[in-house]
């Protein structure tokens, strides 16, 4: 028998081979970067929204204080951060958290302001409605 003319079929089906390992290896090492550096992301976006929100809580509270009058305010946040849709809860701080991994979150507390909100909020429509009135801040 002569085999003069197969190893060129055996080294192509060994070069195809090697060639379809190193892109899955490729691909698996870019998921778990991309997943390493999500996190950290998302936890980083997260803060500096409460702080913008926070911060415009104080503001439209204190407003509304030293003027003795009803302040309703639009603010606009991101609809999502890394492709993550958070929400934000009023409990004695407030708490923003990613929907699709609660266990990243972060609270700010609310320096004694009285905040109220009937529900959870999310993120998805883009803007937080904040009214106030009598030392009350309400979050829609």
């Amino acid at each position: 028998m002569d085999m003069k003319g197969q190893y060129l079929s055996i080294e192509y089906v060994m070069f195809f081979a090697i060639g379809i390992a190193m892109v899955i290896a490729v691909y698996f090492i870019f998921i778990n970067i991309s997943t390493s550096l999500r996190e950290p992301a998302i936890k980083y976006q997260l803060e500096k929204t409460g702080q913008l929100i926070s911060g415009t809580i104080v503001n439209v509270f204190e407003a509304s204080n030293s003027t003795d009058s009803l302040i309703l305010y639009n603010l606009s946040i991101p609809t999502s951060l890394s492709g993550c849709i958070y929400s934000i809860e009023i409990k004695e701080k407030m708490l923003l958290n990613c929907s699709d991994t609660p266990s990243l979150g972060t609270s700010f507390v609310l320096y004694g302001i009285n905040i109220k909100s009937e529900n959870i909020i999310y993120s998805s429509k883009g803007f937080l409605e904040l009214k106030a009135e009598k030392g009350v801040v309400e979050l829609k």
